[in-house]
């Protein structure tokens, strides 16, 4: 029983040795990394037919990551490239896809795309800092998102109450704080 268990461990031992001068041959190195991509954040149209996913990559010019939201068919057919960006999400009618890329100003901002054959884009948002978590309304008519946003200066003058019967804009609801308390 001993001499069948010592030449297992011989073999192993010497497979071992075998793999680990291979792995030196694959070791991930800088030049290796800057050709790295990666695919992240797929999501499925609301109709179960496409999937709208992220490809980013170093670019190595200017030093920077990019990314690109790229399409294709739930069997992987028409795999295509679709615009620059990321975080795509799916309206609810699946007519349209939102999400982040550079705008203006300068720095990230929201865009919605229509997914029609002509994919007409419009930037949504001109904000100052970069927009996440982007979610949209169930009705497909608002988009939620996560921004930083500096505290707010009071106001030096006092702005009058709209008028009786007037539709004018609700102020946006702004959370402060988030408190987080463990189960107990």
């Amino acid at each position: 029983m001993r001499i069948p268990v010592l030449g297992l461990v011989i073999v192993f031992t010497a497979l071992s040795a075998s793999a680990g001068a291979q792995d030196a041959d694959n070791r991930l190195t800088l030049d290796l990394y800057l050709e790295y991509e990666s695919v992240s954040g797929p999501r499925l149209s609301p109709d179960g037919q496409r999937v709208i996913y992220s490809r980013q990559w170093v670019d190595k010019v200017n030093d920077k990551r990019e990314s690109s939201l790229w399409i294709m068919d739930v069997d992987g057919s028409r795999n295509r490239f679709l615009v620059e960006g990321s975080g795509a999400r799916w309206s609810p009618s699946g007519d349209r896809i939102a999400f982040v890329a550079d705008g203006e100003p300068e720095g990230s901002q929201i865009f919605v795309r229509w997914m029609d054959a002509e994919g007409a884009t419009t930037q949504i948002t001109r904000v100052e800092r970069d927009p996440g978590s982007l979610s949209w309304s169930p009705d497909g008519e608002l988009i939620a998102f996560t921004m930083t946003v500096q505290e707010a200066n009071t106001w030096p003058i006092d702005i009058p109450n709209a008028p009786e019967g007037a539709t004018w804009t609700k102020a946006p609801r702004v959370i402060e704080r988030l408190d987080y308390r463990q189960d107990r």
